[in-house]
């Protein structure tokens, strides 16, 4: 379903722009699952997946790098019977209705399996809108050419966001850790050009000590961009194998962040599933009120009562 609006902000973003939408949701449309869409020629419909909707604004918005007739597209995800109570639900069903991440099977996503490195990689490489078929060899002799992520470790391995686990080898189906994770999307929005917002103060975890040295700095600019989030208990959890839930989080908030900077600030969850509200860059503490109603937080800033 597509409808079309009359552009109504443009804004400049480094390299590229800024096409926001005045929107108003349909009372049966999740907001994960609008898009931006451009016409090129006046008749067929180019989806912009790196769009997002923004509450604060009533815009749909999105990073483009030309101007053309834009109007506001719905996508319905499919109806997973294993995400409906999940914290990640709306994670999920934006990122399975991009196409990022597929479920496991006709009605099931598995939310707290793990993710792999052939999983993860081609989630990334289809958020870039490449072309599979401008990469059908393979530098790794574990990455078979018919593999269904084997054009993306190519592109990313070509670009320098990902690299072997050994001698011509790359490991597809190993799991990833959250370290890892977040070292990967750095060396993304580094290589694409994204500048990554520094929106939060930066967090010392209870596990601080277990992040390894050369992810220190990816870990912390994560976090401080709002695109990663700390467990429960003051820990990242570094070495932990990251789920599909969280990948499915990580990717949401990258789309968002990176087109509107702001979207790091007001509410935000942990990568636990607990909400946080987040103002002058840090989690407020104690009671609060919002949009009318009182919220209380604990020292840590999760939500403990309210609404």
């Amino acid at each position: 379903m597509v409808g079309v609006r009359h552009i109504v902000a443009v804004q400049p973003f480094p390299g590229r722009v800024t096409v926001g939408l005045a929107y108003k949701p349909a009372t049966a449309e999740q907001t994960g699952r609008l898009f931006l869409v451009y016409s090129a020629d006046g008749r067929g419909a180019e989806w912009l997946y790196q769009s997002s909707y923004d509450r604060n604004s009533g815009n749909v918005i999105a990073s483009t790098g030309h101007f053309s007739v834009y109007g506001v597209g719905y996508k319905p995800a499919p109806a997973f019977t294993d995400t409906v109570n999940h914290w990640a639900k709306a994670d999920i069903d934006f990122v399975v209705s991009r196409g990022l991440l597929a479920g496991t099977g006709d009605a099931t996503f598995t939310p707290d399996g793990t993710t792999t490195r052939g999983m993860f990689v081609t989630a990334l490489g289809r958020l870039a809108g490449i072309d599979p078929l401008a990469f059908s060899s393979s530098r790794f002799n574990d990455v078979a050419a018919t593999a269904y992520y084997a054009p993306y470790v190519e592109w990313e391995a070509s670009k320098g966001i990902v690299t072997g686990t050994g001698d011509k080898t790359f490991n597809p189906d190993a799991t990833i850790t959250r370290e890892q994770m977040a070292a990967i999307m750095q060396r993304y929005a580094d290589k694409l050009g994204y500048t990554l917002p520094v929106a939060r103060k930066a967090e010392i975890f209870a596990d601080e000590g277990q992040i390894t040295n050369g992810m220190k700095n990816a870990v912390q600019a994560m976090q401080q961009a709002g695109v990663m989030n700390g467990k429960g208990g003051h820990r990242f959890g570094p070495k932990d194998t990251a789920t599909r839930a969280e990948a499915a989080a990580v990717l949401r908030r990258f789309v968002e962040i990176v087109i509107d900077p702001a979207a790091a600030g007001g509410w935000g969850q942990n990568d636990a599933g607990r909400w946080l509200y987040y103002l002058d860059s840090k989690p407020v503490t104690g009671w609060k009120q919002l949009d009318g109603k009182w919220y209380w937080f604990d020292a840590a800033g999760l939500m403990q009562a309210g609404g």
